[in-house]
């Protein structure tokens, strides 16, 4: 805001009254005003950016909300709000998330805040086929994900050693994986080829899904994923 506006900001909140552009009337007002930034409006006053005076007269009741990658316990309610409204928006009806791709959302940093996570849902909203919501991993890759996925050639942390998804301690490593097989068949109505199937949703090639599948056990039925085999 230039530093001309902020004085005439001020008159406003000071005084209660403006003058509409070309009169000279002074219009008295009754009005509470909410301020948003994501400056450092300290370092901001200190070059000289914005005025002293304004800045305490803004900051009568301030609420600090932390970024995202601070509060990572609102991602769920956030997912929810952001996939109902654009499922409503794009005339889709998205009602699952499968658990490795909350895991995913978990272990980012968002550098982009709320914003980037409701770019995140539109785009894969608009992608998903089916009724389940499936995000790209490769997506966030670059921003410090720690990104888990069902090749256990990238499932590794930065000593390259396999690590189990959060919060399924006690599960193996080969549950895990063939469980996210299996979501990721069931998400696209047993078809593995093509860029609509579970191949490509799972970044793989499909003689290599297909390989997983035989090693865990998965067996194929009609193009259903028979879930009653390893279990």
């Amino acid at each position: 805001m230039p530093l001309e506006t902020q004085v005439m900001l001020l008159r406003v909140l000071q005084e209660r009254v403006f003058e509409r552009v070309g009169g000279s009337t002074p219009i008295p007002i009754n009005t509470r005003v909410i301020a948003a930034t994501n400056r450092d409006l300290k370092t901001h006053i200190d070059n000289g950016h914005f005025r002293d005076d304004l800045y305490y007269r803004l900051h009568v009741f301030p609420i600090s909300v932390p970024p995202l990658r601070e509060r990572k316990e609102d991602i769920a309610a956030l997912l929810d709000h952001f996939v109902g409204r654009f499922s409503e928006r794009l005339s889709k009806q998205i009602t699952r998330v499968p658990r490795q791709t909350m895991e995913l959302l978990m272990s980012y940093d968002w550098p982009g805040n709320v914003r980037e996570l409701e770019n995140l849902i539109e785009r894969a909203t608009i992608v998903s086929s089916s009724e389940t919501l499936l995000i790209d991993a490769t997506w966030l890759q670059g921003h410090g994900a720690n990104l888990s996925y069902v090749d256990g050639e990238s499932s590794r942390t930065g000593d390259d050693a396999v690590t189990p998804l959060a919060g399924h301690a006690g599960r193996s490593f080969a549950d895990l994986q063939r469980q996210a097989i299996l979501d990721a068949i069931d998400a696209h109505d047993g078809r593995i080829y093509g860029p609509r199937g579970a191949a490509a949703a799972l970044g793989l090639k499909p003689t290599t899904l297909y390989g997983k599948m035989r090693k865990l056990g998965i067996k194929m039925a009609r193009n259903v994923a028979d879930r009653s085999a390893g279990q």
